[in-house]
Parts: C-alpha cells; structure tokens; sequence
C-alpha cells in the first residue's frame, strides 16, 4: 500500500503540475481539490469507491415520461405512481409470485402473462431489456471466431510451423478476426502485447494474420506475430517510441496477453504508444516503461506563474470583448435616439398628411 500511494502522489502531482501549467483556472474546480486530499483519504479509509450513476440515470427516462404526463397538480404523486406501475409490470413478466386475498394463498403467475414479455421482442426493446447482454458469452468461452469474412487480398499461404502440425490440411482456415473478450477483437494490423501473463515480462508484436485450427472437434486459434523492439522515448511526445523488425513468430491465442493498442502512426515501421489512451491504461504504462519526473518546488513556482499568467490573459480578453460590446450598443442607442429626434420633411407624405392632421 505504501508504495502505491507513493505512485499516486507521483502521479497526482505530475498531473496537477501540467494542469495547473495550462491555465490556474482550474482552481476553481471542487475536484481539483479533492486530488490533493486523494493520498490522505486512502491512506486512512481505504481505497477510493466508484458511484454507479449510471444506475440512477436509468431512471430519467421514466422521470421525463412521468413529467410529460404529469398534470403538475401533485407532480410527486405522479412519478410515484408511474414507478409503482413499471416495477409492478416488470413483477408480473418475470414470473414473480403473488398473494390472493380472496383465497389466501400464493401463487405464481401464469405462462401465459409472462409469454407476452418472453417471446415478443418489441415488448422486451420497448421496456429496455436487451437479451444478449443479459446473457453475455462465458469468460471461458473466448477466443471465439466472429463473422466478419476474409478480404481476397489479405489470403496467404499456410506457414510452415501450422503445416507441420499433426492434422490434415483442410482442417487449417486463414479467418479475417477474433474475439478475445466482451470489448476487445484480433485482426490484421491490431498491436498486442505477448506474454504469459501481465505480471512477466510483455513483449510488443503486431497481428499479421490469423487462423483457425480444428483438431478433434477442438477449435484453436494461431497469430503471425510481428515483433517490436523499444527505441526510447520521443523528444516531441514523450512516450515510448516503437520500431518493427524483421522477426515475426507463430504463436496461440491463448498463450497471449492480447490487448487492443491505441497508437500514433508515422509510418509502417515506426509507432508511438499513446500512455494517455483509456484503454486498458495500467498495460500501457507497463509497457511504455516511462519515467516519472519529479516535479521540484522551483518548477512549481514557474508553474503557477505561468498558469496565472494565461489565466488573466483570458480574463482581459473577455473584459475587452465586454466593453466592444459595449460601446457597440451605446452607439446604436445613439443613432436610434437621432433617427427619433430628426423633423419629418414637409414634402414628405407623411409630412404633409400630419400638417394637415
């Protein structure tokens, strides 16, 4: 724990330093704030716990039709109302059990309410249920092959490690893509990182091509590798820089760490791992192996007389627009107050009508 949060506050301070940098603006954001106390509260109460609000805004759509049909009498009353009703709809289709007072006795409710739910689709979209991810595939399930197809010109030939298996050839298929997980997929061109596990050592490597062997009733999956090498950090992006070689390997999917990469192109042999992207962020960071800067108390005075500098340049600007603006609308009050005192020409017919008038 003591060297996590050490990490942390490295971390913490390296972004606050850039942050603040940028403009000291942001020092009117509550949860800047709440960065600096992070290290202490965790220290203290334990680690961080993350609020799934996604799960209280999955209400706002029964909130907005409550409020669209509401008489605004007893608003309250109405979204009560309306809850009471969905979670009594979402009771009977799932095959809950009720109390019958006239009997006193349970009992279930009948296949033939909970069918109008279970075989109708446009029922299940209409009430939010999506059914395939309800029912995700097993973790133990993957790699699966999806359905995308093989383009023509991405076919070759079988290598020699696959034609040296015990199987016939026809049970070797070169397929376009993989599913390795519930986000993440395999093909042509995706940057993976290749090891026994996380923990070991990881190795960078580029999917070429893939296959699909069928030994047994068994499906397996094999991936032409082609191997990266690091070359340093870039001066201009300051990430780990990449470069491809000329070795290439045949490896199975399954003795993979395979994760998804996001990267800067500059060409085909030269790449740039984005440390930034959010996916999968921890796998970046271990691979691009950067060094984290401490940030001395003589740059944090540079820092923050930067930032306030950038931030009263903002604040001038706007002052400046607002007295354009301004003067801008003081001259056309005085041009309308002219235009309302000048005479009427008496030759003019609205002249002459309000003579004779």
């Amino acid at each position: 724990m003591e060297i996590f949060l050490i990490a942390l506050q490295a971390h913490i301070d390296h972004f606050l330093y850039h942050l603040i940098k940028s403009s000291a603006q942001w020092v009117n954001k509550p949860k800047v704030h709440m960065l600096l106390h992070l290290v202490e509260s965790i220290g203290r109460f334990g680690l961080a716990v993350l609020f799934a609000t996604e799960k209280f805004e999955s209400f706002n759509g029964v909130l907005r039709k409550a409020s669209a049909h509401s008489n605004k009498q007893a608003p309250g009353r109405d979204l009560a109302t309306l809850f009471d009703t969905y979670g009594s709809i979402r009771f009977l289709f799932s095959g809950g059990t009720i109390y019958d007072v006239r009997t006193l006795k349970t009992r279930q409710v009948s296949k033939m309410v909970t069918s109008v739910f279970l075989e109708n689709q446009i029922i299940q979209k209409s009430m939010g249920y999506n059914f395939d991810a309800s029912h995700p595939t097993r973790v133990e399930d993957f790699p699966i092959k999806t359905v995308v197809s093989l383009r023509k010109e991405d076919q070759t030939t079988l290598p020699n490690k696959l034609a040296d298996l015990d199987t016939k050839p026809n049970n070797i298929s070169q397929i376009a893509q993989i599913q390795i997980n519930k986000h993440d997929q395999v093909h042509k061109g995706v940057f993976v990182a290749v090891g026994h596990n996380c923990v070991g050592e990881l190795a960078v490597g580029m999917i070429d091509l893939v296959w699909e062997v069928t030994e047994e009733g068994q499906k397996s999956y094999v991936c032409k590798v082609i191997a990266f090498k690091q070359k340093g950090v870039d001066d201009f992006y300051e990430m780990q820089q990449l470069v491809r070689t000329r070795h290439s390997e045949v490896i199975s999917a399954r003795e993979t760490t395979v994760k998804t990469w996001q990267v800067e192109h500059t060409n085909i042999d030269h790449y740039i791992i984005n440390t930034a992207s959010l996916h999968d962020p921890q796998l970046h960071r271990k691979v691009s192996n950067l060094t984290l800067p401490t940030v001395s108390p003589s740059q944090w005075k540079e820092c923050i007389s930067k930032g306030f500098s950038v931030w009263s340049k903002t604040t001038d600007n706007k002052e400046d627009e607002e007295d354009e603006d301004d003067e801008l609308e003081f001259e056309h009050k005085q041009v309308q107050e002219e235009a309302d005192m000048a005479p009427l020409d008496e030759e003019s017919p609205n002249g002459n009508d309000i003579m004779q008038a």
